[in-house]
């Protein structure tokens, strides 16, 4: 048996270890860690590449979060890096959707697969001429023997009912579910010891290079003529765009400091959901613009300087603009509360400040769109990852008590089981804010110590398990 076959039957016996019959929890932490060292041990050369890196630190961060507050959303996050992660064992510089759907194509039959015949071979070969002339056919030339042959012992039976065979042996001491698991951890856990994914996709996806090329198919005299056209209506369009968004910020900074240049009869609230959505919109239109006025050979025309500098006005103009929705946002949450509708506004503005980075990158260094679609994905994916090493139900409720001008009670008893010993501390406490929610906070106190009366195999117990079971059960 060679090293790679070896290091994926190891595999195959921790998950199954870890995870059969289990939850996710304290077991993912400790699988993706054996698994980088596994995966390591099989591709030496991995471990002197960069992305290869970043997706198993990217895994490995994800399942900290399950191990620290499991939820739905952060099982299905934690699901999808592993996928990013036997992608990238394939491919390791791909794009991260590419990598993605090299995972799911590889972790998904594809792998096991196309390494079945190899290892009907090696099996042959281990066992001598033993079962050679078994695995000399194909699995559709055995089934219709076996097919006529159990149809005929069913006749045959029908006739003679004492002619049976006892098949309760394998019912009652076989256990199926967890061959099962062997079997599903064998399929998923293949392509990272024998790497398989579509190679024609990652063929075409290095052809997209991050540095622009500049195109000579065109002929001089029209290329030049395209080009100035071109220039001179960007120059334009965000000469325009660039005075508007001023005057907007100057209204905006007025508003904030004339009150009574507010005029708006829409309340503070809806005034800074509408503002998002059009900053939102502002932004991407932004680069989408950007994206369109420096394509191809616009990149190299000779008098682009100012095309240039109107640009990246633009990119600080919204910036700024982001900074400010920012503050507008702090604002509305030292009022009214956080709410995980206020935590995903500071998340999208991370993100299109980020954005808006890649999009500077990119005029400054004459880098290619597929730069951009690259490294936002990564942004994306890092953030959404790291979103998950938080407990905002936790984090909420706290902040809300300690913090927050006006609380509102119907909304926090609706959060997570980690709400229950800052609302349990209220209780005795006997807080004027909770009248009216008593019953309903003390019900969903004897319910999470009914459900959780039992303590859970190390496996599938979480940090935020055994700090409410610290609190609510043991003291």
């Amino acid at each position: 048996m060679n090293k790679n076959n070896l290091l994926w039957l190891t595999a195959v016996a921790v998950h199954t270890y870890l995870f059969y019959n289990q939850a996710q929890g304290y077991n993912a932490p400790v699988f993706s860690l054996v698994l980088i060292v596994l995966v390591g041990a099989g591709h030496r050369a991995l471990l002197f590449i960069r992305y290869w890196w970043m997706g198993a630190t990217m895994q490995l961060i994800a399942s900290i979060a399950v191990a620290w507050h499991v939820s739905a959303w952060l099982q299905i996050i934690y699901v999808c890096s592993l996928l990013v992660f036997v992608g990238l064992t394939y491919a390791p510089r791909s794009s991260l959707h590419l990598a993605w759907l090299n995972g799911i194509v590889g972790a998904f039959m594809g792998g096991f697969a196309t390494h079945l015949p190899v290892l009907r071979k090696d099996f042959s070969a281990l066992t001598g001429k033993t079962f050679q002339g078994l695995f000399r056919f194909k699995p559709s030339f055995l089934v219709f023997p076996f097919s006529v042959t159990t149809a005929f012992y069913f006749l045959y039976n029908w006739a003679n009912p004492a002619f049976s065979v006892d098949i309760s042996f394998f019912t009652t001491h076989i256990n199926f579910l967890f061959i099962g698991a062997i079997l599903i951890g064998m399929v998923w856990l293949c392509p990272l010891f024998f790497p398989w994914g579509i190679e024609s996709a990652v063929e075409e996806d290095f052809k997209r290079k991050d540095e622009l090329v500049r195109i000579r198919k065109v002929k001089k005299g029209i290329l030049t003529l395209v080009l100035r056209y071109q220039n001179q209506q960007g120059v334009l369009l965000f000469g325009m765009l660039n005075a508007l968004i001023s005057c907007f910020i100057l209204f905006n900074v007025l508003q904030m400091l004339i009150p009574d240049f507010q005029q708006t009869p829409k309340g503070f609230s809806e005034q800074v959901h509408e503002g998002f959505n059009a900053l939102l919109i502002s932004i991407l239109s932004a680069i989408w613009l950007i994206v369109y006025y420096f394509k191809a050979n616009q990149n190299f025309y000779p008098k682009r300087q100012r095309l240039v500098q109107l640009a990246l006005l633009w990119i600080a103009l919204n910036g700024l603009l982001t900074v400010f929705t920012f503050y507008k946002n702090s604002l509305y949450i030292d009022v009214f509360g956080l709410t995980f509708k206020r935590i995903w506004v500071y998340v999208a503005l991370g993100l299109t400040f980020g954005g808006l980075f890649f999009t500077f990158i990119k005029i400054i260094y004459l880098k290619s769109n597929w730069y951009l679609i690259r490294r936002t994905s990564w942004l994306v994916y890092f953030v959404l990852i790291c979103y998950g090493l938080v407990d905002w139900d936790r984090l909420i409720t706290w902040y809300n008590i300690k913090e927050a001008k006006n609380l509102d009670m119907g909304y926090i008893t609706e959060l997570g089981p980690t709400k229950l010993p800052y609302l349990l501390e209220l209780i005795q406490q006997k807080d004027a804010r909770i009248v009216g929610f008593e019953n309903k906070i003390k019900t969903q106190i004897r319910n999470w110590k009914y459900t959780h009366r039992q303590q859970e195999d190390w496996q599938s117990r979480t940090v935020d398990e055994d700090w409410l079971r610290k609190i609510m059960i043991e003291q």
